[in-house]
């Protein structure tokens, strides 16, 4: 497994891709919506929004890294079978890892400069000689997110245990960790499933700072 890179070298690398490219426009963001559409970010390449979208960037291609080696020692030739709810639980991983990876390799590819489109605008340039290159930047709004003191969050699973399908029995919104464990070892007994998907929903509040 490749030494994975110091956040003072990725920082270098942004800074000289910045540099090359000259100009900077929407950058596609290793997230999306709750709705599955994609969301960008106008910026210049620094910030706290464009750190924490190169933070997760390499978390999840980390990640998908470790994700790969492990399918490769279940995969091996002479390695112990696992049960088909096992494969299919891998290749859910799998999935969901290659298209973080997808995502990453779309968002950076759009940020590499094409040097065939990028030709000089000059409007006197057949009179003076002298080339008129416009450069432009968008600028990023620093926002912080925190949790809503006033609000309770809510946690939730639902059983993805089967081999042709989910059993999809779902404990409905609960105000408590203890209570989500509690059905869950409850369900768990009674099916005998032991695969669930968590989401923990929690309120939070914008706080705008400055434009950059």
């Amino acid at each position: 497994m490749t030494k994975p890179r110091s956040d003072a070298d990725r920082m270098r690398r942004r800074e000289l891709y910045d540099a090359a490219a000259g100009v900077a426009g929407p950058r596609l963001l290793p997230w999306t919506t709750p709705d599955g559409n994609p969301c960008y970010l106008s910026t210049d390449g620094r910030g706290y929004l464009s750190t924490l979208a190169d933070s997760i960037e390499a978390v999840q291609l980390g990640m998908g890294e470790e994700l790969l080696e492990h399918a490769r020692e279940v995969l091996a030739p002479g390695a112990q079978a696992q049960s088909a709810t096992e494969y299919r639980w891998l290749a859910s991983r799998l999935a969901e890892a290659l298209t973080d990876a997808l995502r990453v390799a779309e968002s950076r590819g759009q940020r590499i400069p094409d040097r065939r489109k990028r030709r000089p605008s000059m409007p006197d340039g057949a009179r003076t000689g002298t080339p008129v290159r416009r450069r432009y930047r968008f600028r990023e709004y620093h926002v912080t997110a925190v949790v809503d003191p006033m609000t309770l969050p809510t946690f939730a699973a639902v059983c993805v245990t089967g081999e042709d399908h989910d059993c999809g029995a779902t404990s409905g919104e609960l105000h408590a960790e203890d209570e989500l464990t509690r059905w869950i070892a409850e369900h768990c007994a009674q099916t005998g499933h032991d695969f669930y998907h968590r989401t923990t929903r929690a309120t939070l509040r914008a706080e705008p700072g400055a434009w950059q």
